[in-house]
């Protein structure tokens, strides 16, 4: 799985840098393609990164931020049977 996110701050400036692979040695079928993360010279910021494992579940996050502290975001679970859950949030 591959990650397809582009980030950028409201006023257009960003700086973006690959984050490095999770050390995964012993867990079974980890598989992550990394993320990214993006923050502005006046505090505004956003990453996201997408999980799949070897059995099928995935797990992904995205979160964007301002210098005042507002956040939102949301992050995904899904599990090997199909059910998924989707928390979209505010802080």
């Amino acid at each position: 799985m591959s990650v397809c996110r582009k980030f950028f701050s409201r006023d257009g400036e960003a700086t973006s840098i690959q984050l490095p692979r999770v050390h995964t040695e012993g867990f079974h079928g980890f598989n992550s393609e990394g993320g990214e993360f993006a923050r502005a010279a006046f505090g505004n910021y956003a990453f996201g990164y997408d999980i799949k494992d070897g059995l099928g579940a995935t797990n992904s996050r995205s979160e964007v931020g301002d210098a005042h502290g507002n956040q939102k975001g949301s992050y995904t679970l899904a599990d090997i049977d199909g059910r998924a859950r989707r928390v979209d949030y505010v802080a």
